[in-house]
């Protein structure tokens, strides 16, 4: 389609529609999502900017058109008082008919977010995005947003107020806070983690940190339904055939020599006599070259053990830091790794050095 405003994002109606005016001006319609044209895939859906037009890849029976072209302009009346939450109306001045930095009108009674009470429509904090009630939303539906530090996302979960608020953007790293999370959640470009909004063991939303440009954050929130039990134990049990072969210790894998004797009878006692004291005089001989052999082969083990040790270690925590980002915690890799046959030692190292390797970043 041709690139007329310079918006950088498209707004699609995922159904079949007879004219083009069928789509909201504020893409907040029924199966409609407003997706960035950054070339990557945002649900169905990948934008690409081609300098004069926008290419979206993935309509099936779909409509597509760009946002208006107007710079919002907000006025909020005084939040009302509190009553398990709060609530106010706010006006576009402009009338531009979209939300993309439309302020919250609904908030927790201690979030203490009066700063545009006085109806004037000036915040201290940066935009605030609204995506309203997402329960209703089909899984997979996304929706990106590009935020800098300070700016709020809101949005409602079975009725349920939620808040999301960019504290810090450095780098590659997004840090974060979500208000049903107590901690600040720290983001790696390219990292996804997800969210349990209700607290019913399915994981509701997922958050992914696809990139910065000029000190700005690209996040995306999808809408997702996964059983939490259930994917931990498919996690745990395909973990644990994968380290089936690694749960042998070293000295398991190791063979001990064997060293079987041998004995021949003589057809005489002189041939006897003599036999015998050949094979005194060479098991005196082995006996002296098994000592000498057995110190040599004692240090080359230790060595080697320590060896198979430290490459135990690397394994233990490579293994940790491939299933921590995949949401686990620490609690339940550490169980597979001990299931597996790991040492406790090497466990409990691991899993030190990467939380502090976490606090220091």
């Amino acid at each position: 389609m041709d690139k007329i405003a310079n918006f950088n994002r498209v707004c699609i109606k995922d159904e079949e529609i007879s004219s083009i005016d069928e789509i909201t001006q504020n893409c907040d319609g029924s199966n409609e999502y407003l997706i960035m044209c950054d070339s990557i895939k945002h649900g169905n859906y990948t934008c690409t900017d081609t300098g004069t037009q926008y290419m979206v890849e993935g309509l099936m029976h779909s409509g597509v058109t760009e946002p208006t072209t107007c710079e919002e302009s907000w006025t909020c009346s005084a939040w009302s008082s509190c009553d398990n939450s709060q609530s106010r109306s706010c006006t576009d001045d402009n009338g531009c008919g979209t939300n993309f930095n439309k302020p919250a009108e609904q908030q927790s009674c201690d979030s203490g977010d009066d700063d545009d009470s006085s109806g004037s429509g000036s915040r201290s904090r940066g935009s605030v995005f609204d995506l309203g009630e997402i329960k209703d939303w089909n899984q997979g539906n996304a929706k990106s947003f590009i935020m800098t530090k300070s700016d709020l996302l809101t949005f409602e979960f079975d009725n349920r107020f939620n808040r999301l608020v960019v504290l810090t953007i450095t780098g590659t790293k997004v840090t974060i806070s979500l208000s049903t999370v107590s901690d600040s959640i720290v983001l790696i470009r390219g990292e996804s983690l997800n969210f349990d909004l209700d607290n019913d063991g399915k994981e509701d939303i997922s958050l992914t940190f696809e990139r910065t440009i000029f000190n700005k954050a690209t996040i995306l929130i999808k809408r997702i339904n996964v059983d939490v039990a259930a994917r931990a134990r498919e996690e745990r049990a395909a973990s644990a055939d994968r380290t089936v072969p690694l749960s042998q210790s070293p000295s398991q894998q190791l063979e001990e020599p064997r060293i079987e004797a041998a004995s021949e009878e003589g057809g005489s006692t002189g041939l006897f006599m003599t036999i015998l004291s050949f094979g005194i005089s060479m098991i005196i001989i082995s006996i002296i070259l098994s000592i000498i052999y057995l110190k040599r082969d004692l240090i080359f083990h230790k060595g080697q053990e320590y060896g198979h040790q430290k490459s135990g270690y690397d394994k233990v925590e490579a293994y940790a830091l491939k299933e921590l980002n995949k949401g686990f915690t620490f609690k339940e890799v550490s169980n597979v790794l001990k299931k597996a046959g790991w040492p406790d030692e090497s466990i409990n190292l691991a899993m030190k050095n990467i939380k502090d390797r976490n606090k220091k970043t």
